[in-house]
C-alpha cells in the first residue's frame, strides 16, 4: 500500500488564538526578566521558554521595551484581577478589605519574580512619569477610597479615607521588597495578618474573618 500524503510530514505546530499567545509570551517573560535583568535579557531566551519563534515575539511586540513594559503591565493587571476575583459578590466592606490584603500578599508569595521586575523598570526606565505600578493603582484609587469611607474610616478623625489607602498601599507595598530582601522575615501571608490586625485596630474591632 503506497504511503499516505501526510505520512513523514514534520508535525505542525497548533496555531494559538493570539490573545493566548500573547499570554504565554508574558507569563514566560517575567521570570527571564526577573533573572537576567532588562539589558542582559536576550529576547531569544524568552521565546525558547515560551516555545515559539523569536519573530513570533515581534509580531506582538515591537521591541524589548514594549515587551518588558507590557510584562509590568500585565503583571499589576493580574494582581488587581485576583483581588477583584476574591472579593466578587461579597457586601461586608470589612470582609472584603481583609480578603483584599490576603490576595495582595498572596499574589506577590506565588510571584517573587514581580519584585525583581520592579527594581529593574525603576532602573533602566527611570525618566518615565510614573512606574507601571503606580500607574495602574491610580486607576483603582478611588475604588479604595470609597470602601474605606465604607468601612468608617475618617469617622474618628485620622486618617481619612484617602490618607488610609496612601498609609496602606506603601505599608503593603514596603512590605513586599522587606520580605524580598531582608534575611530574616515572616512569611508574607503572616505580613497580611499583621495588616488586618493594624486596620481592625484602627476601626476599633474585634473580629477578624477567618483566611
Amino acid at each position: 500500500m503506497p504511503p499516505s500524503a501526510t505520512e513523514g510530514a514534520s508535525p505542525r505546530r497548533s496555531r494559538k488564538p493570539a490573545e493566548q499567545r500573547r499570554a504565554e509570551i508574558l507569563a514566560a517573560a517575567a521570570p527571564v526578566f526577573a533573572e537576567h535583568g532588562y539589558r542582559a535579557t536576550d529576547v531569544q531566551l524568552i521565546a525558547d521558554r515560551a516555545g515559539v519563534g523569536k519573530g513570533t515575539i515581534y509580531r506582538f511586540f515591537a521591541t524589548k521595551e514594549a515587551l518588558f513594559l507590557a510584562t509590568m503591565a500585565d503583571l499589576v493587571e493580574r494582581l488587581s484581577n485576583e483581588v477583584d476575583a476574591r472579593t466578587t459578590g461579597i457586601d461586608d466592606p470589612w470582609e472584603v478589605a481583609c480578603l483584599s490584603i490576603r490576595s495582595y500578599f498572596a499574589f506577590f508569595e506565588r510571584h517573587p519574580e514581580a519584585v525583581e521586575l520592579f527594581v529593574h523598570e525603576r532602573a533602566e526606565f527611570r525618566d518615565r512619569c510614573t512606574p507601571v505600578y503606580f500607574a495602574h493603582s491610580e486607576t483603582r484609587r478611588q475604588r479604595w477610597v470609597d470602601l474605606n469611607r465604607a468601612l468608617g474610616l475618617g469617622d474618628q478623625g485620622w486618617p481619612t479615607p484617602e490618607q488610609a489607602v496612601d498609609l496602606f498601599g506603601d505599608l503593603m507595598f514596603g512590605a513586599i521588597f522587606v520580605n524580598a530582601l531582608a534575611p530574616r522575615r515572616p512569611s508574607l501571608a503572616e505580613r497580611a495578618e499583621e495588616m488586618i490586625r493594624l486596620l481592625a485596630r484602627l476601626l476599633r474591632r474585634d473580629n477578624v474573618p477567618t483566611a
